[in-house]
């Protein structure tokens, strides 16, 4: 059952990605999805405890690291759908995938926005979507788990 759960989040989870790439948003449809089977999944493996943690955790920093970005550099650093899609990743996924996705998350996405600058696919002044990230970090999280 588990591997179902995860392949099927996972997949909703690639097409949040892609929508983000492509429209520079966070479909909520898919986030509300997930958070549904997330607490059906949570309530059945009874950790619904840590599946909350993790959501409160997950999107807590992420909406931290938004404000006090915007606050210091006078532009938005994070999507606003960026912290959501962290705090349904906490909340299909438990505590300790999200602290291990948020850490990931911001290795890879440093590494993607190099190799954009760098190949000049994108400049300085435009913006990356991090969701990708994100999902490419909640899979080397899920696996190293």
């Amino acid at each position: 059952m588990q591997g179902f759960y995860i392949g099927t989040t996972y997949s909703i989870l690639l097409a949040i990605a892609y929508h983000d790439i492509k429209t520079h948003t966070i479909p909520l449809f898919g986030c509300a999805l997930l958070m549904g089977m997330g607490t059906i999944y949570g309530l059945l493996a009874q950790q619904l405890y840590t599946h909350f943690l993790g959501a409160i955790i997950g999107a807590g920093i992420f909406l931290l690291i938004s404000v006090l970005g915007k606050y210091m550099c006078n532009q938005p650093v994070l999507g606003e759908g960026d912290w959501l899609l962290m705090g349904t990743i906490g909340w299909c996924y438990g505590l300790n995938v999200v602290i291990r996705c948020i850490y990931l998350s911001f290795i890879v996405g440093g590494i993607l926005a190099i190799a954009l600058l760098a190949f000049r696919l994108k400049t300085r002044k435009d913006t990356i979507p991090f969701a990708p990230a994100i999902v490419l970090a909640t899979a080397m999280a899920l696996i190293t788990g």
